[in-house]
């Protein structure tokens, strides 16, 4: 199976970008699962061979480089998908790729895991074949020997051996074992950094992601404080406002009373009370020389007569009127006899 693309392009700024990564690191993540599956299949067979250099054992060494290769292309992707900034909007779904990731790793891990604990129990097989009366603490200190990297142990036992010519051939496949755990354990170290390359980045991101909830946390709380500043300017206002028209009240009123107050001053004892007093004045006066004029007319009219054989002397006016009144009975001063 062919090696998933290295130099995959960067997800950019669009969120569908972002979201096609994200979907292309899963569909990597299934492709690997199958090379596990095929690589268990493939180890457990070259276990069944007796020569380590077969075919089998070339695919088990193609297919792990392979899925190497995929673990690294598909680390680096998901690092620069966590380093960029539009990504943390689905900072859900970049997590669940994340660990994802990680567990295919692990999983990894624990197929090479198993595949050497297999290699050397098939080690201690092969030397109790050529030494069958050792014990176990023997066995078990040549095979550690062998996977540490030493081979003194194992050489001398296979030369004290009686079956020499099958001690050779044990050898030679102990010794092609041995090259396939020391891949194995290079490749468990370079799952083991790849893993860490992972956690180092979110390590390294922490900071800016707590500068970022510091940010958002201190926005939210100056919104918080920009609303409660509002709402106070805004019963200030109000309460402004209210103050306003009450002062206008106040003021009006008080105009009003001013005006009623000068009103009835004027018309009660300033200039508007003397000219009704002149006024009502002066018409009596004018009825009062009404009724003189006519007092006057009616003694001119009686003097003209003869009163019981006196002679009535004119008099003008009220004071004439008064004076007939005085001299003469009231039948006499108004002008009438007995005849009329």
């Amino acid at each position: 199976m062919a090696p998933l693309a290295q130099g995959a392009a960067s997800p950019g700024g669009s969120p569908v970008n972002v979201l096609n990564e994200i979907s292309d690191i899963n569909l990597g993540l299934e492709r690997i699962k199958q090379n596990l599956n095929q690589l268990r299949m493939l180890q457990d067979r070259s276990l069944n061979e007796t020569d380590s250099s077969s075919g089998t054992s070339r695919q088990v060494d193609d297919l792990s480089a392979t899925t190497m290769a995929d673990y690294r292309g598909l680390v680096q992707r998901v690092r620069e998908l966590k380093s960029n900034r539009d990504a943390q909007t689905y900072k859900g779904q970049v997590d669940r790729v994340d660990r994802a990731l990680k567990d295919t790793i692990q999983q990894y891990q624990q197929v090479e895991a198993d595949f050497r604990r297999k290699m050397q129990g098939q080690m201690e097989r092969q030397y109790r074949i050529v030494r069958p009366d050792a014990d176990t603490n023997e066995v078990r200190a040549a095979v550690e020997d062998m996977s540490a990297g030493g081979q003194q142990v194992f050489q001398q036992a296979m030369m004290q051996s009686n079956r020499q010519g099958q001690a050779r051939a044990v050898l030679n496949e102990v010794q092609n074992r041995h090259q396939e755990l020391l891949k194995i354990e290079q490749q468990m170290t370079e799952l083991a950094q790849l893993i860490q390359d992972l956690d180092t980045l979110i390590i390294q991101q922490e900071p800016m992601v707590q500068q970022i909830d510091e940010h958002v946390e201190k926005t939210h709380v100056d919104l918080k404080e920009a609303n409660t500043e509002l709402d106070t300017a805004v019963e200030t206002v109000r309460a402004t406002r209210k103050k306003k028209w009450i002062c206008c009240g106040i003021v009006a009123l008080i105009i009003v009373i001013i005006v009623v107050a000068i009103v009835a001053w004027y018309f009660t004892a300033g200039p508007g009370a003397k000219t009704t007093t002149t006024s009502s004045s002066n018409t009596n006066k004018r009825n009062l020389e009404l009724a003189s004029m006519n007092l006057e007319n009616a003694a001119r009219a009686l003097s003209r007569k003869t009163i019981a054989g006196r002679y009535v002397v004119p008099a003008k006016g009220v004071k004439g009127v008064r004076a007939v009144a005085q001299t003469a009975t009231l039948p006499v001063a108004l002008g009438f006899d007995a005849q009329n």
